[in-house]
């Protein structure tokens, strides 16, 4: 059952030994003004809150100095204020259809002036709610009375109350004396409502925990679901968390059938469609806007998950995982998603929900069963990796030896980058299948490589043209050397180097760099059946600078098996 407790504050009175004015204390309508229809007369905004609300608890914090004010004491011994327990009994009349306000109970506080009171404050107010309110309960805390740190308080205990598992609304209320006018002969004063504004913290807070580490608890979407306009947003941010957790690829990128919308394009369109941001947007106006740019690496209209807008996506999401340390999930979407990029074009669809009838296990097996096949064929060490890096992550490490330890962060990240270069390849020409035999990958001509630290921007017209004879150039830098690595330490970056480069089918690759490093690649490289090449250069005396001659192809070099 859902209950209603407000807790309110008392102090000694707008002056020492003067009462609080008596007043009409209204809440305010969606239009900006008073709602007089549900004011109820009082001195006490926490006692009109407790009326308005149908509170069944009222607890008000006293301050001591409030209890050696005499004039607001029946006596000395008496605990309570006598002219707030005559207003909770003549202010239950007049509104029949509201519920009767409960006796309050009283704690007595500090005046605030020592943070050592600030903090006993705060203990009180975290102990009177969690104790008398459960976690689906609203709770009301009125600030009106409270000294100037109150509304801080009230904003951290609001908080603090959602972090310990407070499902239920949490409101807080201002009376604004200041901001009263009359009407009618009464003195009318609004109930400033300031919840949405403690409340954009908290879903600050939420966007931006997604944004940084993938997650969204669902404690955090409930300030989302209670702000005006933001409930829609609250559901598209709760799927779109639901499958991002569960690596669910095909609703993450195609959508579902009810829909056929993405969870990344539902909330795209939502924030789209938003006004302009006043209100309770202007404050969240860059967070969202920040939101929306992290949903960009899901855009597609795709219906199968063959097709190479898919494919952009699921780098898109492979990408979001590693930034965000899910590296499983990374692992997870490389591994299923990039032998779908070797599926035949016109045949190898995998329709999803969002066109037509899912497809049948069977069909979907046989699909991609042929496309890791073709991967695996064509990508030889790449689709070895892959695998082993996500047995890494499936078997907690323990098959692999001490001798075959890896940083797999660096591993799926180095597989990220070569699903990239995949991708921007396109898809692969894949030749049929005859006779049973392999599928392999129709000849085409690849880039002549610049593997040095000369970008082919900087060179001479002969030598570009020469190089052009060869193939398209594509730079591709001379990887750092740092000065503390082994020769062992080099030979493993030279392998790592050339996995890279066997992923661009390159049709030959110029070497020049640092000498232990060149020497480990040139034999790695002719091994993989790749032309490696160097410069022809003569010294020019006149200029001192290199007049190029042509390229050199490198002797046939073998590495031993322990070449160290």
């Amino acid at each position: 059952m859902n209950r209603v407790h407000v807790i309110g504050f008392v102090g000694t009175g707008q002056a020492k030994g003067i009462p609080y004015s008596e007043t009409v204390y209204c809440p305010m309508g969606e239009d900006g003004g008073v709602r007089r229809d549900l004011g109820v007369r009082s001195r006490y905004p926490s006692h009109a809150l407790a009326r308005i609300h149908g509170a069944d608890r009222l607890t008000l914090l006293v301050t001591d100095e409030a209890e050696k004010v005499q004039t607001l004491w029946e006596n000395r011994s008496d605990p309570f204020p006598a002219d707030l327990r005559r207003a909770v009994a003549w202010g239950n009349e007049g509104h029949p259809d509201l519920k009767p306000v409960p006796a309050p109970r009283f704690e007595t506080i500090g005046a605030g002036r020592t943070m050592s009171d600030q903090w006993t404050l705060f203990d009180t107010l975290v102990r009177i709610s969690t104790a008398a309110v459960d976690a689906e309960d609203t709770l009301v805390l009125d600030i009106s009375l409270g000294f100037r740190s109150v509304p801080f308080f009230a904003g951290t205990v609001s908080t603090y109350l959602r972090a310990a598992g407070h499902k239920g609304p949490i409101k807080v209320f201002y009376g604004a004396w200041e901001a009263r006018q009359d009407v009618e002969g009464d003195t009318v004063t609004p109930l400033w409502d300031l919840t949405e504004t403690i409340r954009l913290g908290e879903v600050s807070l939420a966007i931006r925990v997604l944004m940084e580490t993938g997650r969204m608890p669902s404690s955090l979407l409930e300030p989302l679901r209670e702000t005006r306009g933001f409930a829609a947003l609250a559901e598209a941010l709760e799927r779109y968390n639901r499958d991002f957790e569960t690596v669910n690829l095909p609703a993450l990128l195609l959508g579902r059938a009810a829909t056929g919308e993405t969870p990344a394009t539902l909330v795209r369109r939502l924030l789209s469609s938003m006004e302009a941001p006043t209100g309770a947007r202007a404050p969240l106006a860059h967070v969202l806007r920040t939101l929306e740019a992290t949903m960009n690496h899901l855009s597609t209209d795709e219906s199968n998950l063959t097709g190479m807008a898919a494919q952009r996506a699921a780098l898109g999401l492979a990408e979001r995982y590693l930034a965000v340390g899910r590296l499983i999930e990374a692992a997870i979407t490389l591994d299923e998603m990039w032998p779908l990029l070797y599926a035949d074009e016109d045949q190898d669809q995998l329709p999803f929900a969002g066109e037509g009838a899912p497809p049948s296990k069977r069909r979907v097996h046989r699909v991609q069963s042929r496309c890791e096949e073709r991967w695996r064929a064509e990508s030889g060490p790449q689709a070895k990796r892959s695998g082993k890096v996500r047995n890494s992550f499936a078997h907690g490490g323990i098959q692999i030896s001490r001798r075959e330890e890896v940083d797999l962060t660096q591993e799926v990240g180095s597989l990220l980058d070569g699903y990239r270069e995949a991708i921007a390849r396109g898809r692969p020409a894949v030749a049929p299948v005859a006779d049973g035999s392999r599928p392999g990958k129709t000849p085409e001509l690849g880039p002549f490589l610049n593997v040095t630290n000369h970008p082919s921007t900087t060179w001479k017209e002969d030598q570009r043209s020469g190089a052009e004879e060869i193939g398209p150039i594509v730079d591709w830098p001379f990887p750092r050397v740092e000065e503390d690595l082994t020769t062992r330490d080099i030979l493993d970056l030279a392998r790592d180097e050339v996995a890279r480069i066997v992923r661009l089918n390159p049709r030959a690759v110029l070497v020049q760099g640092e000498f232990v490093l060149t020497a480990c690649l040139i034999p790695l490289l002719q091994k993989e059946g790749i032309p490696v090449y160097a410069t022809v250069t003569r010294r020019a005396a006149e200029t001192g600078g290199f007049q190029f001659l042509g390229y050199r192809l490198y002797p046939v070099l073998t590495l031993s098996e322990d070449p160290v």
